[in-house]
């Protein structure tokens, strides 16, 4: 059965939002199951509603300055120096004055937390840049280049927006979500039981202006989620240099090899404040057979200062990094002779910690170590070897042809547990990596013997067992064939008709890119077999498929008419 759900997201308005067990014209219509339509118990499935001010403006507003100073040097008749220097200032992007009154932040500042500080805008952009082209022979045959930048990049505008709504008069957050049994606030009836349009409406509560008002919600509710910028945070960089070589065949024919290394620097990166560790409460100690009886880390500085028992304080940090490095060989041949070729391999390798490069709210995995060595692997559109071959052939009576042919090696995929918050740090990191015993790391399937509290145990206490490296595990390698063929029809001096046929993914090919199922549980025949099997295309997600990356064969026809 399908489900349905009443309500929506209304700046500056609450409303109450519904979910159903079935479709609104099941549910009219199916009498059987729903004898009075939508009055019939258990019609409703759940019911939340959030409030408080969801405004994510930048108060104040913000600016950005970038100034930029370049000049081209001929030293001699053979080396040519390309001197540059950029300067990048923001203003109030980090907006450092209104985190001072974040909730988030007042409350750390009451324990006197290392983190209760506020982050600044970067004073000193500067960011020098250099290049070089030497002719080696003084004919223009043969020249080394080579070059360094520096770039600086601004804030994503989101990382402050939502530390700004707790900095709001009113709280914008989730007041009660139930499901199943939970009492309907203001009532004593469940959720299971109640009859829409008969029963009372739930009690809704004014906005909450601070984090007590959330903890003591209606209803069951959750502690408050804090969010905040470290105060360190500063807008990344990255650090490039190249260097490469060129030859000239002839007139038409050059070789070049390059190689290129990045190196990104204080990338975004979500860490975790008072999650729950699984191992700090001796009247619950983390054994082999129990191991889920942890507090908050920051329970007893919050109880003894005074303040709410909140949940976790995700915090956006600029802890993050990746690097690239990459070898690229190409030859490239103009149309001569009535054929043109361009060839290229690339030998490469992208690391990132559990994720894209620079990529925005970027969770951690554990909690205690931000920067974990297991989290540092390959980036999901890592291809050690990518070689790519394209051409265009002139042949008689006015036909063309345009071949391109790409191979690559397969990209990386994850292999996770399939549990929940396996590891008892509570919402809010990132899905833990299959856990291996420290012995022997490439047994991913090695959970699947183990229980939940003997997972925890090992990982938190033995230190017998850790998780496996991101990304180790491989797909399928990647090919693609595509073809342009066109004939040319000439009326006259000035007209013409171009006849054009392109194919796509000429050998039919399924290529899967990293859209594989790295869940370890479902390598059980229980669960499917479906561990390791492809999940989806190369270039789709949930908004469709791109199109120029074909997922199967296919072909256009048309034509070009000039005068």
């Amino acid at each position: 059965m399908g489900a349905a759900t009443l309500g929506g997201y209304f700046e500056f308005n609450s409303t109450l939002a519904l979910e159903f067990q079935d479709l609104p014209s099941t549910i009219l219509n199916n009498t059987t199951l729903y004898p009075a339509g939508f009055n019939t118990p258990g019609a409703v499935t759940s019911m939340s509603i959030s409030l408080g001010d969801p405004n994510e403006d930048l108060p104040g507003g913000g600016k950005m300055l970038g100034l930029y100073f370049q000049d081209t040097w001929k030293t001699s008749r053979r080396l040519t120096l390309d001197l540059g220097v950029r300067y990048d200032r923001d203003f109030n992007l980090m907006a450092s004055n209104t985190q001072g009154k974040s909730r988030t932040f007042l409350l750390l500042q009451a324990i006197t937390s290392p983190f209760a500080g506020i982050p600044q805008d970067y004073k000193k952009g500067f960011s020098p840049r250099v290049g070089f082209a030497y002719d080696v022979g003084g004919n223009s045959n043969n020249v080394l280049r080579g070059g360094y930048g520096l770039y600086i990049d601004q804030t994503f505008l989101n990382i402050p927006l939502f530390m700004i709504q707790q900095a709001r008069p009113t709280i914008f957050a989730t007041i009660f979500s139930l499901s199943g049994t939970d009492v309907v606030p203001g009532t004593s009836i469940p959720l299971s039981s109640y009859r829409l349009g008969i029963d009372p409406l739930p009690t809704i509560p004014p906005p909450a202006t601070s984090f007590a008002d959330l903890v003591q919600c209606p209803g069951p509710c959750s502690h408050p989620v804090g969010r905040l910028m470290a105060p360190d945070y500063r807008n990344p960089y990255s650090q490039e240099w190249n260097v490469g070589f060129a030859h000239s065949f002839n007139a038409n024919t050059v070789a070049e090899i390059e190689y290129v290394h990045e190196l990104g620097l204080h990338e975004e990166k979500r860490a975790f404040l008072n999650y729950i560790n699984q191992t700090d409460n001796p009247a619950s100690p983390c054994t082999a057979t129990s191991c889920s009886g942890g507090v908050r880390v920051l329970s007893s500085a919050l109880a003894a200062a005074g303040q709410p028992q909140i949940g976790r304080v995700s915090m956006e940090t600029s802890w993050g990094r990746s690097r690239y490095d990459g070898m690229n060989v190409s030859l490239r041949r103009r149309m001569a002779n009535r054929f043109s070729i361009n060839t290229t391999y690339t030998l490469s390798k992208g690391l990132a910690y559990n994720g894209n490069a620079a990529s925005y709210s970027n969770a951690i995995t554990d909690p205690r170590f931000p920067l974990l060595p297991t989290d540092f692997g390959p980036v999901p559109n890592d291809e050690r070897h990518h070689l790519s071959v394209s051409g265009v052939v002139d042949l008689p009576w006015g036909f063309q042809i345009a071949p391109i042919m790409q191979v690559a090696s397969a990209r990386p995929y994850n292999a996770t547990t399939g549990v929940s918050n396996v590891l008892g740090f509570g919402s809010g990191p990132a899905a833990a990596h299959a856990i291996v015993p420290t012995s022997d790391p490439s047994n991913i399937f090695f959970g699947l013997t183990q229980t939940t509290a003997q997972l925890r145990n090992c990982y938190l206490v033995t230190l017998t067992c850790k998780q496996a490296g991101f990304n180790f595990l491989r797909g399928q390698p990647f090919f693609d064939m595509d073809m342009r063929v066109t004939k040319l029809i000439k009326f006259g001096e000035r007209s013409n008709l171009k006849l054009i046929f392109q194919t796509f993914d000429l050998t039919n090919r399924a290529n899967y890119g990293n859209n594989y199922d790295g869940n370890v549980r479902n390598s059980l025949a229980s669960n499917g077999s479906t561990f390791g099997t492809p999940l989806g295309y190369i270039g789709c997600n949930a908004n469709g498929c791109n199109r120029t990356i074909p997922i199967s064969f296919r072909a256009e026809f048309g034509g070009q008419f000039t005068f």
